[in-house]
């Protein structure tokens, strides 16, 4: 099977995902061939430390939001080995971890089967976040479905990639 990446991001101030990335960090590891996280300059001492006694490679950047963060975990990432990348925002990723491992671990070994894929919400994922939430990314996803042709979770913050197929994204950004 292909190496797969890990590709995340999270600003945290107040260490709140400590306690669970603690919980998952040898499931994540055994998942992943290669981790890869970018960490905003003021999120928890504590956090970072823990990060970096495990097998993430950790880039801290400065708080420029969350578009900045994932452009920069993904120009981390390729500097990698791996031939395919899991896109998944730090929160949504120990969440999806502690309550469905083996979903995880499922969609995980069915990545080197796309070029791309967006990896939407189910019902009972989008239904554990605040209303507003869903209704503010409602209008955003329907924009995308539309413009797809398909009924799409664009918002999700999840995603899967080969390595062709953001080599030839970055290609066609730079020919721009």
């Amino acid at each position: 099977m292909p190496n797969i990446a890990l590709l995340t991001v999270t600003h945290d101030p107040q260490g709140k995902n400590i306690r669970l990335f603690k919980e998952l960090k040898n499931e994540l590891e055994d998942i992943y061939e290669e981790l890869f996280l970018t960490v905003s300059e003021e999120s928890s001492i504590e956090l970072i430390k823990q990060i970096e006694n495990s097998k993430f490679a950790i880039k801290i950047i400065p708080k420029k939001g969350a578009a900045e963060a994932r452009r920069e975990v993904v120009n981390f990432g390729l500097n990698g080995d791996s031939v395919f990348y899991h896109y998944c925002d730090f929160d949504r990723l120990l969440t999806w971890g502690k309550n469905h491992l083996q979903e995880l671990k499922k969609i995980v070994s069915t990545l080197p089967n796309h070029d791309y894929l967006i990896l939407g919400r189910t019902e009972r994922v989008l239904n554990t976040h605040p209303p507003e939430w869903i209704e503010t990314e409602k209008i955003t996803n329907k924009v995308c479905s539309l413009e797809l042709g398909l009924d799409v979770d664009i918002t999700a913050g999840a995603c899967s990639f080969s390595r062709k197929a953001a080599n030839t994204s970055i290609n066609t950004r730079l020919k721009e």
